[in-house]
């Protein structure tokens, strides 16, 4: 007796408590298949690489088990740090398992792993002669688990008497080919290939069909294996990555001449200029011929350097404009310039000058224009001085200022002093010469 209700309702949705985590034995993959040699036997590379994966999860968290159990059906396996392993099948035996039985706190989980041999491959091939034909046809026999037989015809070749037909199962599926007594002949548009599950003849119109063609991988190769002359050729929208070399041709309006960039221009409108400028911040470097100051007036400049603060980030900084450095020559010959005016002015120059409050002070050799700012303090020149280091020392009204030098070098007195005291708003200059070892002292008001 079987008793329904046709209709049914649920008076409240209460949730009950959470139930506790699974306890699951997992083997992946569930099946495993292994091929034959053409005599029956399986291979022993088929049999290491068939192997599953077998795992304990309580929850989602895999966990170790007190003890595995396994029960081979029509093989021997082994099960090592979670792996399954046929080592071998048994004799006439097309398919079979593994039961694995794992206990962990108590509690038991099974599961099992199958396996099926493609076997017993038998190949033949028959050659006979038919009406009007001769034809040859090679297949592949297996017996199948159930004991049943299942053929498979791998190729067939019939020639007839104006036309020779060949059938691939496996690979090219049609083709058609003519031989005649001097020649070859294959028929292009019955030559197709399927790619992306469409298919597309191999040639049109008596070429080869453009569609199968890398292009990019031709250029690629045909780049890298050899020299190509483009002849003139113009190329757009390339990102190019590495090195390029070259030793001629033209940059913008700047030539390659032995190894250089040289921007030579025939009229004003052309003259080359190699510009690098952030306008968001100020700053601009700039190398050719132009305008240096306003377009008003005719003021031109071969270089021209301008850093103008702009961002208010950008305020909490040293801005130097251009920074240069000549040093390393030390012989009689050579002197060290790091600026060298032949002609000309030098306009807008004005000195750094910097307040220093401490009463102990050790002189840099970048300081130029100096104002004490202490009652009374200790200034210490540098050492290891080039000829011509100058500095303007002010140790202010009512205030003053002990110099002192450092080893080895001198006050330009007969007496050599190493030490001088000064005092008042005046400027004292002091200018080393290397080769004596002297500072040079005097001071105006």
């Amino acid at each position: 007796m079987v008793l329904a209700q046709k209709t049914f309702s649920v008076r409240k949705n209460i949730h009950g408590k959470d139930g506790a985590p699974a306890l699951t034995l997992a083997v992946i993959p569930s099946q495993l298949i292994f091929d034959t040699d053409e005599s029956g036997a399986i291979l022993t590379k088929v049999l290491s690489a068939n192997t599953a994966k077998v795992g304990l999860y309580d929850g989602q968290t895999e966990v170790t088990a007190e003890k595995y159990d396994v029960t081979p059906v029509n093989c021997t396996a082994t099960l090592a740090n979670g792996v399954l392993t046929i080592i071998s099948v048994t004799k006439g035996a097309y398919s079979g398992r593994v039961d694995i039985t794992a206990i962990y706190k108590g509690k038991t989980r099974v599961g099992s792993v199958a396996f099926n041999v493609n076997a017993n491959h038998v190949y033949k091939a028959k050659f006979e002669a038919q009406e009007k034909a001769v034809e040859a046809i090679a297949s592949d026999t297996a017996v199948k688990e159930d004991g049943s037989l299942l053929s498979k015809a791998y190729s067939m070749f019939k020639m007839l008497s104006d036309k020779i037909r060949l059938f691939v199962t496996d690979g090219l599926k049609k083709a058609g080919i003519e031989i005649t007594s001097d020649s070859v002949n294959l028929m292009g548009n019955k030559v197709k290939v399927t790619n992306n599950d469409k298919e597309a003849s191999l040639f049109e119109n008596g070429k080869l069909n453009a569609n199968f063609i890398d292009a990019k991988k031709i250029v690629a190769e045909g780049v890298k294996a050899q020299t190509i002359d483009a002849e003139n050729a113009t190329f757009k929208n390339i990102n190019v990555e590495g090195t390029v070399k070259a030793d001629n041709g033209y940059i913008g309006r700047f030539s390659i001449v032995e190894n250089n960039l040289v921007g030579t221009a025939g009229t004003f409108q052309g003259i080359p200029i190699l510009v690098v400028k952030d306008d968001r911040v100020g700053r601009f470097a700039g190398i050719g011929f132009f305008r240096a100051t306003s377009p008003v007036v005719p003021h031109y400049a071969v270089a021209k350097f301008e850093s103008d603060l702009k961002r208010d980030d950008e305020k909490n900084i040293y801005n130097t404009c251009v920074y240069i450095s000549a040093s390393g020559a030390n012989s009689d010959f050579y002197e060290n310039n790091a600026i060298y005016i032949r002609h000309g002015c030098i306009k807008g120059f004005r000195l750094n000058v910097k307040r220093v409050n401490e009463e102990t002070y050790y002189i840099d050799k970048m300081d130029t224009f100096l104002v004490n700012r202490a009652d009374s303090a200790d200034w210490y020149l540098p050492s290891d001085c080039e000829d011509g280091q100058s500095f303007y020392i002010v140790p202010s009204r009512s205030r003053a200022v002990t110099i002192h030098t450092a080893d080895g070098d001198r006050l330009s007195y007969s007496r050599g002093d190493t030490d001088r005291r000064l005092d008042g708003a005046y400027i004292h200059q002091f200018v080393y010469d290397a080769e004596n070892h002297y500072w040079y002292w005097g001071w105006q008001n």
